[in-house]
């Protein structure tokens, strides 16, 4: 992972790099808890979501909120990841996605 920090700290150096990545966050106008009250009809799509139980970002109240956004809804909670859950834990995302393409995963 120290490898993912220094390319991505070279990479956001680059001129206008970090100003276009923060800009996508500046430009969402609601939270993930408003935009879920806001939504009216939900995609009808299994759906699968890949949590990290370790997220300072996206927290519980997002995944109460991600069922009226999809139905019907898995969620896959990892413990020991965080918000970049395929890099923290490459090989069990790889899993569930491979499982749940195949529909091996149990819902």
């Amino acid at each position: 992972m120290p490898a993912d920090i220094d390319y991505l700290r070279r990479e956001l150096a680059r001129p206008g790099t970090l100003t276009a990545a923060l800009s996508y966050y500046r430009a969402l106008p609601l939270s993930a808890v408003q935009l879920g009250a806001r939504v009216t009809c939900p995609i009808e799509v299994p759906s699968l979501v890949i949590w990290g139980t370790r997220d300072p970002y996206l927290g519980e109240a997002f995944l109460e909120t991600a069922a009226q956004w999809a139905q019907p809804i898995q969620v896959a909670r990892l413990a020991e990841a965080g918000h970049f859950c395929h890099q923290e834990e490459p090989d069990r995302v790889n899993q569930l996605l491979v499982a749940w393409l195949t529909g091996a995963l149990a819902a």
